[in-house]
């Protein structure tokens, strides 16, 4: 019987070769599954060692010998490691180490021994194999958690691969005929024969597993990611209707201050009204009385703009749009305010208009605008001591009117200047002077819901410098006919 036994070397050494190549690609594809590595670098093993093998044809060394025999006995050994990673079985390594261990021991001192005894070293090349194919399939019998069918499938190839193995080596040992050429044995052709068949059947039981294990781990994935789906659209729903409700509730609490506001300014209008009644009614009542009778009107005055202030605040907090957009007429509000915020101190507030801005008009909120100037007319007069002068000054600077208010009071701090406007912050030089810390903050809020401005100068003892900017209304018809 005469077969090209060097030609089935060939084919099995490019088998090889282009496994390798195929487990690298899988590899990098699939990076963080246990196993695949192992069994890459075992396909790798195995190349190299067919290599070392052709080599060994042509240049038969010791080094040669002995490195293309351990080389196969690492590549069974890795392959066996890497199968029970990826089926998520005990670590055989240990088992592994003493097929390697022995295989390096037994192969330099059967060469050094006995060189010309052919048969021994089939039986321990052989016996060897079959050892880990065995051992191989009796590891996948155990693994439950891979499907039935590649789990046989990969029982049966070793299975099946081991006993030829083991066949052979006894062949080997007990049968071969001692003046026989072991390159011209139908057996040594069969079990290279049965090697091909070996390596083709495992590559590709060992991709569909891995495949397998792809697919449950995608299986997987998509549940998880259908349990996160699921949990997120609760939560959606459940924070939909926690906004609804707060919605809801912010709607009440507007309603409410609405109503609270508007039931405190009633009884503060009548007291108001009384006192000034009083006054009217009472012309030579005593400077006492009349100073009370003052006293009891500033007192409404201040009560009605915190509480302007403080609904300000609420509605911008609330979420309200920025108010009305009217033309707003600088210099009579101005003028109101003196009277209002400045009562008792008339002769303390001093209003200048640039030349030709009497009729100068800003676009906002008139209610807004008045709150703005009431709260920093009446910080710059708290803040002063008696009959120190507050000077206002009205103006416009290319699209914007400006609004100056100017103290010569207690000044602010520098290292104050950056909260000043927080939410309830009060300077650290404010001593016992009424305030609640929400007059700059409303300021502040109002001015930027309507596109202004609010800028500070301020020195210690030296007085604040305070200077509003809003948008200029537009010009009317009639005014543009002048």
């Amino acid at each position: 019987m005469k077969i090209d036994l060097l030609t089935m070397n060939l084919v099995l050494l490019v088998q090889l070769v282009v496994q390798a190549a195929g487990w690298y690609a899988l590899r990098r594809g699939v990076r963080d599954m246990p196993g695949v590595r192992n069994i890459m670098l075992g396909s790798a093993a195995a190349a190299l060692g067919a290599i070392l093998h052709a080599v060994r044809e042509v240049s038969p060394g010791f080094l040669i010998i002995c490195a293309a025999n351990l080389m196969i006995i690492i590549a069974y050994a890795t392959v066996m490691v890497g199968m029970t990673q990826l089926v998520g079985r005990p670590s055989v390594r240990w088992f592994a180490w003493i097929m390697v261990s022995a295989t390096a021991i037994v192969w330099p001192m059967m060469l050094l021994l006995a060189p010309e005894n052919v048969s021994i070293r089939i039986v321990a090349l052989t016996g060897f194999i079959g050892i880990i194919a065995i051992a191989s399939a009796l590891n996948m019998l155990a693994a439950s958690n891979i499907p039935p069918a590649l789990r046989w499938a990969l029982v049966t190839v070793n299975l099946a691969h081991g006993g030829a193995s083991l066949l052979r080596a006894f062949h080997a040992q007990f049968l071969r005929p001692p003046d026989a050429s072991w390159q011209l044995e139908p057996e040594q052709v069969l079990w290279v024969l049965s090697t091909i068949i070996y390596a083709g059947l495992h590559f590709i039981v060992l991709v569909a597993l891995v495949g397998s294990r792809l697919l449950d781990e995608l299986t997987q994935r998509n549940a998880a990611l259908a349990n996160e789906v699921e949990t997120r659209r609760q939560l959606q729903a459940q924070l939909s209707a926690a906004l609804e409700k707060e919605s809801d509730l912010r709607r009440e609490q507007r309603l409410f201050i609405d109503m609270v506001g508007h039931d405190f300014r009633t009884p503060v209008a009548v007291i108001d009204r009384a006192a000034e009644m009083l006054e009217n009614l009472l012309p030579q009542a005593g400077q006492a009385v009349l100073q009370r009778l003052e006293a009891i009107r500033g007192a409404g005055r201040r009560l009605r703009r915190l509480m302007d202030t403080f609904l300000a605040n609420e509605q911008l907090e609330g979420g309200l749009s920025a108010g009305r957009r009217l033309p707003v007429q600088l210099k009579p509000l101005l003028q109101e305010l003196c009277r209002d915020v400045g009562a008792g101190n008339a002769e303390r507030l001093r209003l200048s208009v640039a030349p030709g801005e009497d009729d100068l008009a800003a676009l906002g909120d008139p209610d807004w605008i008045a709150t703005i100037c009431a709260n920093l007319i009446d910080n710059a007069l708290k803040y002063s001591a008696t009959g120190q002068s507050v000077a206002l000054s009205l103006g416009r600077q290319g699209g914007v009117a400006i609004i100056g208010i100017a103290d010569q009071g207690i000044g602010i701090p520098a290292e104050d200047l950056a909260q000043l406007g927080e939410r309830f912050f009060r300077g650290s030089n404010a001593g016992k002077a009424r305030g609640t810390g929400l007059g700059l903050h409303a300021v502040r809020r109002l001015l930027e819901a309507q596109n202004g401005e609010l800028r500070l100068r301020s020195e210690p003892g030296q007085g604040t410098h305070a200077e509003i900017s809003l948008p200029l209304a537009p010009i009317s018809s009639e005014r543009r006919s002048i």
